[in-house]
């Protein structure tokens, strides 16, 4: 049944391989383990039930699943559906999926055979770093050493994408809530490579631009994001992750002061010995 409703998609919809080649898709669908029937991360997920919902981000909402063998994963609902070029989406996330270092969150696979199309990741316990860094009581939990490990990880993550010899990938919106945390508080980088789907859709480039103040004219105006985007964004993640702050303003959070503020103006009261961790304490107890 359901191969011949995704061979009535395929062959309805705007796919320029022709009837042959909808069929050859169709087929290396069912033979590959990248395919997950949306029947079953239906089910999975209780139905998309509000009560599994783990986040909503800027491709699309998140939804804790569980497997019939007992596997738990995260199931990314996506806005915006891609069965007109099905073939497309499965080969990108065929190659996302390829991509294996410890500080990414791995791409198990997709669905494309139902009303919409859904993405399949590994499921991470601690969920995002924000929860973390921007709640007076949690971040508490993330002493120093903890956060210099998640800033490198972050780092190694990052560098990975930018200089893969095989798929290299501008992330093009490195914040807190797409670093997620394994059971050991280990930094994995989430939602890279989703840009490449959604590629005539360019809100991610006001949504990126609006979380900092200050995120360079060139992509402002032009709209232009390359490396340098990611460098800058996970610079202003660094500051967070350090300070516990904010490091955007928005215009409801204009009367707050951010973390790039704070740090021009701390880095005249403190002492030019003082030490990694006591600055760190500085705006821990502060925040």
């Amino acid at each position: 049944m359901v191969m011949v409703l995704l061979l009535g998609i395929l062959m309805g919809a705007r796919y320029n391989g022709g009837s042959g080649d909808a069929e050859k898709f169709v087929k290396t669908l069912s033979d590959s383990s990248l395919n997950f029937k949306y029947s079953m991360l239906e089910k999975a997920t209780g139905s998309f039930n509000e009560a599994n919902k783990l986040g909503q981000g800027g491709f699309g909402t998140v939804y804790k699943g569980v497997l019939a063998d007992g596997r738990e994963i995260a199931v990314k609902r996506l806005f915006f559906n891609n069965k007109h070029r099905a073939s497309d989406f499965y080969n990108e996330v065929k190659i996302i999926s390829s991509l294996n270092h410890k500080n990414l969150v791995r791409l198990l696979g997709c669905s494309c055979s139902g009303p919409e199309s859904l993405l399949v990741y590994e499921f991470l316990v601690n969920k995002s770093l924000d929860r973390f860094i921007f709640d007076s009581r949690k971040n508490k939990e993330l002493n120093w050493e903890k956060r210099f490990e998640i800033i490198i990880g972050t780092a190694e993550g990052l560098m990975y994408l930018h200089e893969n010899p095989n798929t290299r990938i501008i992330h093009r919106d490195i914040k807190a809530s797409n670093i997620l945390l394994d059971s050991r508080l280990r930094a994995k980088i989430a939602d890279f490579g989703l840009v490449r789907s959604f590629q005539e859709d360019r809100s991610h480039i006001s949504t990126a631009s609006q979380r900092h103040w200050i995120y360079g004219a060139r992509i402002l105006v032009h709209g232009q994001l390359t490396e340098k985007s990611d460098v800058y964004s996970f610079g202003v993640l660094l500051l967070e992750i350090v300070t516990g702050r904010h490091g955007s303003i928005s215009r409801k959070e204009q009367s707050r002061t951010s973390s790039i503020q704070t740090l021009c103006c701390i880095t005249t009261k403190t002492s030019t010995s003082t030490s990694k961790a006591s600055f760190y304490e500085y705006f821990i107890q502060d925040s």
